[in-house]
């Protein structure tokens, strides 16, 4: 579920998949997350905000986010040549066998 409503678009978060998060680590202890090897980063096309999942839900239908992190829990992410890096809260992971999220949109 979304932590705060798109200020940009009505009707929700509209998240774009913006590439391949192949690296998100503990923010605490630089430890890499093994469930979040070559992960899907999505950022939202009208405020900015991001969303790491392990699922393809930009696939439609079938096709699961799985365990994700929300913006509240990335503490950083950068890109390193054309790949994400990201430190994470890793107590904030949430888990959905869905293809949907309430306040986002997958494109």
């Amino acid at each position: 579920m979304a932590e705060n409503p798109c200020p940009v678009l009505n009707g929700g978060h509209r998240m774009v998949m913006k590439g391949s998060a192949s690296r998100v680590e503990d923010d605490a202890t630089g430890e890499r997350l093994s469930g979040f090897y070559n992960a899907n980063f999505y950022q939202c096309s009208g405020c900015g905000e991001y969303l790491i999942a392990t699922g393809s839900p930009h696939n439609g239908t079938g096709h699961y986010i799985a365990d994700y992190f929300t913006q509240g829990a990335i503490v950083s992410g950068k890109s390193q040549n054309g790949a994400w890096v990201f430190r994470v809260n890793k107590n904030l992971v949430r888990y959905i066998a869905a293809s949907s999220l309430p306040g986002y949109t997958f494109v």
